[in-house]
């Protein structure tokens, strides 16, 4: 096996002293070294160059008159300005965000299932002008997307319903504007929202499901996103109720759940119940509130069918948590019993009972922070990338 060049190593230390100060504001040095098995002079060395750079600064704390007065760390993550970019099927949502996730401003353009690859490319280029003009030096692009996507090839490979866009490439947006540019699903960008700054921060194995017009899964491991191969992972939404009789997919499949339970599927199969026309979600809500019988019906079959598949998935990943995202997270409280009964009931010998199941931290904002965590995650696993253009 062939070992890591120094250059490596010293980006690997770089990362681990890194994500150990963004995660703990207020650490000392001291504490650095142990909690990473680092020695002191490597880590001296990489604490300054990260000084030097102006990723972290060092304020002095109060002194005991006891050895040298104490000095601790914290991640300068509002000094770098992401340029957020989410996808949906129906509109694309832009945002200034800094690392550390605060929210400067946000446009929403609605678009059309007949945008191409140029009509989106122009968009963003247009909005990354705009932003950058009227608010802040941006740092690096952010795309989230859902369908099927290649984050190491940098491309949006296909969304399903967009028949126009495909094999997007982010590359030629970078060269454009000579700027970092990463793109991920949807799913998996959100998960490493609720990582950074959600529900996701104390526990070290959680599955992120999105639920919006389709469904989708980030799926994180020991606190690492599995991306899976071929630009595929987590892809719960086409896992088949009816593979025999079922609904024709678009992804080639029957029967996919989310053709069942997601929240285009659920206002549909109320429409047509209580034959209403143009039921929105927020309309729906109020439905709920309501009580009304044959709509909490359906809510609480669709949610069984949703919990039935998430029994499969926790089968075999058996993660601590289950956090709800997407637009469902407005009708949550209708949707969460029924799968946590379902896990209780039908997991492994009711394993799944210990899984907590819970709805988005970040609420309507989780895509467009986890649009930008793509930046976070790319900063913080290869800085000196970053750094090196700075």
């Amino acid at each position: 096996m062939k070992g890591k060049n120094q250059r490596d190593l010293k980006e690997e230390n770089t990362s681990t002293v890194l994500k150990l100060v963004k995660d703990n504001p207020g650490i000392s040095r001291i504490s650095v070294v142990r909690k990473t098995d680092l020695t002191p002079p490597t880590v001296s060395r990489i604490i300054s160059f990260l000084l030097n750079q102006g990723v972290v600064s060092e304020t002095p704390g109060e002194s005991n008159k006891v050895g040298r007065k104490p000095y601790y760390l914290k991640f300068n993550g509002d000094k770098f300005k992401v340029f957020a970019v989410e996808m949906s099927y129906t509109q694309v949502k832009f945002a200034m965000i800094d690392l550390d996730g605060k929210i400067y401003h946000v446009e929403t353009v609605d678009t059309s299932t007949d945008i191409s690859n140029k009509e989106l490319f122009d968009l963003i280029l247009q909005y990354f002008k705009e932003f950058e003009d009227k608010l802040s030096k941006i740092f690096a692009i952010g795309i989230s997307a859902p369908g099927r996507v290649d984050p190491e090839g940098g491309k949006i490979i296909r969304i399903p319903n967009l028949k126009n866009l495909s094999n997007f490439s982010v590359g030629e947006i970078a060269r454009v504007i000579d700027r970092p540019v990463f793109v991920m699903n949807d799913a998996n960008a959100e998960a490493l929202a609720e990582m950074f700054f959600g529900y996701g921060r104390n526990v070290n194995d959680f599955l992120l499901v999105h639920i919006g017009f389709g469904i989708g899964g980030g799926i994180v491991l020991n606190r690492k996103l599995y991306n899976g191969n071929f630009g595929v992972s987590g892809e719960i939404g086409h896992i088949s109720v009816d593979m025999d009789f079922g609904i024709e997919c678009d992804c080639g499949n029957k029967g996919c759940i989310e053709l069942y339970a997601s929240v285009n599927a659920i206002l549909k199969a109320v429409q047509k119940q209580i034959r209403v026309e143009n039921l929105t979600l927020d309309k729906l809500y109020e439905l709920l509130k309501k009580k009304d019988k044959l709509v909490l019906n359906i809510i609480q079959e669709r949610s069984r069918m949703l919990g039935n598949v998430l029994v499969s998935v926790a089968d075999i990943l058996a993660p601590q948590r289950i956090i709800i995202a997407g637009p469902v997270v407005k009708i949550s409280d209708y949707i969460i019993p029924q799968i946590k009964d379902t896990l209780k009931k039908r997991s492994f010998y009711g394993f799944g009972e210990n899984i907590e199941v819970v709805s988005s931290a970040l609420k309507e904002n989780t895509g467009l922070i986890g649009a930008m965590s793509v930046v976070l995650n790319e900063f913080l696993e290869h800085p000196y990338e970053f750094i090196a253009q700075k």
